[in-house]
């Protein structure tokens, strides 16, 4: 089996019926669905076990939470691959799935395919986010990759499971343990691939998003290379604020070029003396007696 999908739900029975109805309506069924429901007691957990689909396991059990029955998922699957599409999320289009395959096909080298994610809320499409070209330390210090619309070897989740102990950034600290140490391999698709349920928990809990990110990160690198990356990108005084504020976003380097480019020049032309020597060649070359 090439790909697993994991689908979790805990008292979310109208998003796992249309997760469901997603999954039910891709062109190309060849995948294992399974759905790991948290005991729900709003008609989820009977609605889970009632799934009748070839190569799908579904069943309701008590969880610790939102990362646990994540990890239930990636122990019980067969596929090389899994995809996260939990409940609430859905497939952007009938044929997701079959472009999906046929990604994995066509690279069977890597460990991790980043497709593009619609964040929808009320059912309207709200933003597209678009995968970065390359992951870097920065990005993973800042965000993250939206599971969603990311399909991850099996084996990579199965060596580092999702870290229970956080609520909404252990996907999170999982990407960081795989990017920052195990050199994976990774291809960036611009194809919407799902939409995301744009009012889950990690959507309506900004900050403790952040907060745990700031932890994870923490944990993960030690003290002494958090405050200094942290410095790094945030800074401390002002100029050094200015600074990181540049190297974060690549728009806004730009748009202080344009305003500190004019103020450069008429520092260089009326205060720099340096532009007497630069000139003076010219100026001798101008205003030269004519013999």
């Amino acid at each position: 089996m090439l790909l697993s999908i994991i689908t979790i739900n805990r008292n979310n029975l109208a998003g796992l019926r249309e997760t469901t109805e997603s999954v039910l309506k891709q062109t190309d069924q060849d995948f294992e669905w399974i759905v790991v429901d948290g005991a729900s007691t709003d008609g989820g957990a009977e609605f889970t076990r009632a799934i009748s689909r070839p190569n799908t396991i579904a069943f309701s059990e008590p969880d610790k939470g939102i990362y646990d029955a994540m990890n239930k998922g990636i122990d019980l699957c067969h596929g090389d691959y899994c995809l996260f599409l939990n409940s609430g999320d859905c497939f952007h289009q009938k044929d997701s799935v079959a472009r999906c395959l046929s990604e994995i096909r066509n690279s069977p080298e890597c460990d991790i395919f980043r497709f593009a994610l619609a964040i929808t809320l009320n059912s309207r499409i709200k933003e597209i986010i678009h995968p970065v070209k390359k992951i870097t330390g920065i990005f993973l210090y800042s965000t993250s990759i939206p599971h969603q619309a990311t399909v991850i070897r099996t084996s990579w989740l199965r060596k580092y499971h999702y870290d229970t102990k956080y609520r909404i950034a252990a996907d999170l600290d999982f990407f960081r343990k795989v990017y920052f140490f195990e050199g994976i391999k990774d291809a960036a698709i611009d194809f919407i691939l799902s939409n995301y349920d744009g009012s889950g928990i990690s959507s309506v809990n900004p900050t403790m998003l952040r907060e745990e990110k700031e932890k994870a990160f923490q944990n993960l690198m030690g003290p002494l290379i958090y405050e200094d990356y942290h410095r790094f990108l945030y800074g401390d005084s002002i100029s050094d604020k200015f600074a990181a504020r540049i190297r974060r976003n690549p728009l806004f380097a730009k748009i202080a070029v344009l305003i500190l480019s004019p103020l450069y020049l008429l520092w260089w032309f009326f205060i720099d003396k340096r532009k007497i020597e630069f000139f003076q060649p010219l100026i001798n070359y101008l205003f030269k007696k004519k013999r």
